[in-house]
């Protein structure tokens, strides 16, 4: 793990100032000669949209504690805290749609919770937003009639157009194909003796598998029995982690005086999120401020909206990059001597 540690910083002095400096650049040509520039923030506002962009971290990092402590695991809050932290710059640092969670398996691994149960603890974290997604975020999108947004329309015509002709039925049919396969090999395996070395390591690998699955099945059955109140409670860490991340946006237009409906701006800042996810950049560098741009242009005025960009992408990426980079290091396991 130290060593993962050393690449996330080697790769972090390289990005942060870079990535810093190229934000700071555009802004300041975006907004030269333009009727909004730094200035113009209202400061509650700009404290108000970091507290938004930082508190996400903090609503992670109860949902990993919460069900580390019902699977019986001596976590304390500083110890979901570094493991979130961890994962937040694993994510920042690879494709959007790898995500943190491999970080995060690991980082639970090496706190001794079995492979097995750490998946479970990953998978629910992401079942959790999944449920979000696809239930919640459809109800509100109803109960406000915002179906008919055109940004929203055109995500879905795209999203369909992908599923279509992106090769996604021979993905699928793989899968069906590739999973079943290795469960037979798996069952195979464990009643017959393996004879060779290719098929003692197959043996070890199937073994592996059977363990893996047999720790991830008993802890999804433990959830499943006695968890459906904490996973009530957890539910609603999860909507108000996303609440407050989709609304940073908002409160930095807030903060130029520029008047907008806060649950058009969640929305949209919500397709931003999920555009990020198809860019293979690391933190979908390039495509989220293109995404940002496309999609917010009809909303914010012209003179504003490279300003809002610049520090929407500021707070979201590269000063938690920076924060992230510095909790990592104080919050480390073993802090050097």
């Amino acid at each position: 793990m130290a060593t993962v540690f050393n690449r996330l910083m080697d790769k972090l002095l390289l990005i942060i100032p870079i990535g810093v400096i190229g934000n700071l650049l555009f802004v300041y040509f975006w907004t030269e000669d333009k009727e909004f520039g730094l200035s113009n923030f209202s400061i509650p506002y700009l404290l108000l949209a970091m507290g938004l962009a930082f508190f996400p971290w903090i609503a992670h990092a109860l949902r990993v504690l919460l069900w580390a402590r019902f699977l019986e695991h001596r976590f304390n809050f500083i110890d979901s805290l570094r493991i979130v932290v961890n994962a937040e710059l694993a994510a920042a640092l690879s494709p959007t749609v790898i995500g943190g969670s491999p970080m995060k398996w690991g980082m639970l691994v090496k706190k001794g919770v079995k492979p097995g149960a750490a998946a479970t603890l990953t998978t629910i974290n992401l079942f959790e937003e999944v449920i979000l997604f696809t239930i919640v975020i459809p109800v509100v999108l109803t109960l406000t009639q915002a179906w008919d947004l055109p940004q929203l329309q055109l995500l879905l015509s795209e999203f369909f157009k992908f599923f279509s002709f992106n090769g996604s039925s021979e993905t699928v049919g793989a899968l069906l194909i590739f999973l079943p396969s290795f469960f037979l090999f798996t069952q195979i395996s464990a009643k017959s003796r393996p004879t060779g070395r290719l098929g003692r390591f197959f043996a070890k690998v199937a073994d592996k598998f059977r363990s893996f699955s047999a720790e991830m099945r008993q802890a999804a059955i433990f959830i499943w029995r006695y968890g459906k109140s904490l996973f009530a409670l957890s539910m609603l860490i999860t909507a108000s982690q996303w609440i407050c991340r989709c609304s940073v946006a908002t409160a930095l237009i807030w903060g130029l005086g520029i008047a907008v409906n806060p649950i058009e701006m969640f929305i949209l800042q919500w397709i931003v999120f999920l555009t990020m996810v198809i860019v293979p950049t690391p933190g979908a560098i390039g495509g989220a401020e293109f995404s940002f741009y496309l999609i917010f242009e009809s909303v914010i005025p012209a003179g504003a909206i490279g300003l809002v960009l610049g520090a929407w992408r500021f707070l979201s990426y590269y000063c938690q990059l920076a924060v992230g980079a510095l909790l990592s290091y104080l919050l480390r396991d073993n802090p050097p001597q």
